[in-house]
């Protein structure tokens, strides 16, 4: 009995044995775990990784724009609007008693043509229209030069064309140099200089910071500027050596110090602080603007083909327009009448008086008469009654302005020539020729009509600032007036 249980075989479960194994090869592998870590400085407690919390995303926009590179592009912008703004303060704002005033203005004016131009100048090159605004602006700078002083005669024209007609050319200037514009379509053209006045000084003002952000990280980074860099680290370690190193000397010897006090007697700082603020005020707005002139391809950029979508209705403004003439017809006929004609006035009224009455009103209907006449031929449909009546238009216009001439020639010449009078009749002269063109344009879609005037105004001005004061002086003097009786025209 007992030898039969000792001899007996033991059951054997096979799931049993590969638990066995199992369990085995687990027991190993925590083994040689608890090993490995009894002998490992790091794994003695167990790591828990803590996440830092995530920036705020305009901290790490911040961040990312002031580590990008500056574009070279961009550091030309700055260099430009700083530029500006420094020839500004220094040949405008500089002059407390504007002695020279009409000799740095005009280098003012060139100085920043020439420089939007290097900005954009391959397309600069290539535009005839851009070529005219820039002949047109140095030509203004040369008659400041020349006729602008203190002793100019021409004060009216000076004034005009210090505040009004060098500003507006040199921002229509800034305008085209990109050459995105199209002389057809004048509507955007306007737009785009309108807001660059009002809203691309503001638009862009993020670019510069951006701007100055990466400038001054890769200032002190070194990575890509490392010049600028080392000038900065000198100039932080010349000024206080040189505080300590100047009243040492000055202490030193008397003939140094004088000198010294005379130059720093002679720092105005309240002077010092307005001409920092002539330049750095207007800097970022400069940038803004001269950095939206490189918009190519945003909203800025499709404003130049901006045009206003109107239609009249052809039947509508053959009824406006023929009611119009209508009164241009009996206008008309009073200007023959007593005008050309010569039949006498009512008593008590001369013709210089009768002249003088109403002259600006004929130039002002005559110019809107103008506008209209622009206005339908560009949105209503050409039937025959539309042409008709804008030839009617063209026809009455021409009447005015013979009426006008005629009025202001009476004038003339009882009272003499001034230069509000010889504007007013080279002006007249001026809006004849537009009449001219107006024709050609009926016949012909190829004439751009509005660039073509506007080009015309501009000759106009220019020529006026030239020919106005040898030509009063020498009607004057042929005629037997001296000085005009009356600066009225």
């Amino acid at each position: 009995m007992h030898d039969q249980h000792k001899h007996r075989t033991p059951h054997t479960d096979p799931t049993n044995g590969v638990a066995d194994k199992v369990a085995a090869a687990a027991g190993e592998g925590t083994a040689t775990a608890i090993t490995a870590a009894a002998h490992s400085p790091t794994a003695a407690a167990p790591q828990t990784t803590i996440q830092p919390p995530p920036e705020p995303a305009s901290r790490t926009d911040a961040a990312a724009d002031a580590a990008a590179p500056l574009r070279p592009r961009t550091l030309r912008l700055l260099a430009a609007a700083l530029a500006i703004s420094l020839l500004f303060d220094r040949l405008v704002a500089a002059d407390p008693y504007l002695a020279h005033w009409n000799l740095t203005l005009g280098a003012f004016w060139i100085s920043c043509a020439a420089i939007v131009t290097a900005l954009h100048w391959r397309t600069a090159g290539s535009r005839p229209a851009i070529w005219f605004v820039d002949a047109a602006i140095m030509a203004l700078a040369a008659w400041l030069a020349l006729h602008g002083g203190p002793s100019g005669s021409d004060a009216a024209y000076a004034l005009l064309t210090v505040f009004v007609a060098a500003p507006s050319l040199l921002m229509l200037h800034a305008q085209l140099a990109n050459g995105l514009f199209n002389v057809r379509r004048p509507w955007g053209i306007a737009l785009r200089w309108l807001s660059g006045w009002i809203i691309q000084p503001l638009t862009g003002l993020g670019g510069f910071g951006r701007a100055v952000a990466a400038l001054a990280h890769s200032a002190a980074s070194g990575g890509q500027r490392p010049l600028a860099r080392k000038i900065g680290i000198a100039l932080a370690i010349s000024v206080p050596v040189l505080a300590v190193l100047v009243p040492l000397l000055a202490s030193a010897d008397m003939v140094f110090r004088y000198g010294l006090l005379h130059l720093i007697g002679d720092i105005d700082a309240t002077e010092l602080l307005a001409h920092g603020a002539l330049v750095l005020i207007p800097f970022p707005l400069l940038f803004s603007l001269l950095a939206g002139l490189d918009d190519t391809d945003g909203d800025a950029a499709s404003a130049y083909a901006a045009h206003p979508r109107i239609a009249l209705d052809p039947t509508v403004t053959a009824i406006v327009l023929g009611m119009v003439l209508a009164v241009y017809a009996g206008f008309c006929s009073v200007q023959f009448t007593f005008l050309f004609a010569g039949a006498g006035l009512p008593d008590g009224l001369t013709y210089a008086e009768y002249a003088r009455g109403g002259f600006f009103q004929l130039l002002a209907v005559a110019s809107i008469n103008i506008a209209v006449f622009g206005a339908v031929l560009s949105h209503a449909a050409r039937t025959r009654a539309v042409t008709v009546s804008l030839a009617g238009l063209i026809a009455a216009t021409g009447v005015m302005l013979a009426s006008a001439a005629r009025r202001l020639a009476l004038y003339i010449g009882a009272y003499g020539l001034t230069w509000l009078r010889f504007a007013s009749m080279t002006f007249i002269g001026l809006l004849a020729v537009v009449l001219a063109l107006c024709l050609i344009r009926m016949a012909t879609d190829r004439l751009p009509l509005a660039a073509v005037c506007f080009a015309l105004f501009v000759v106009w001005y220019v020529a006026l600032g030239y020919c106005a004061a040898p030509a009063i002086a020498g009607f004057n003097a042929m005629h037997g007036f001296g000085a005009p009786m009356d600066p009225l025209p």
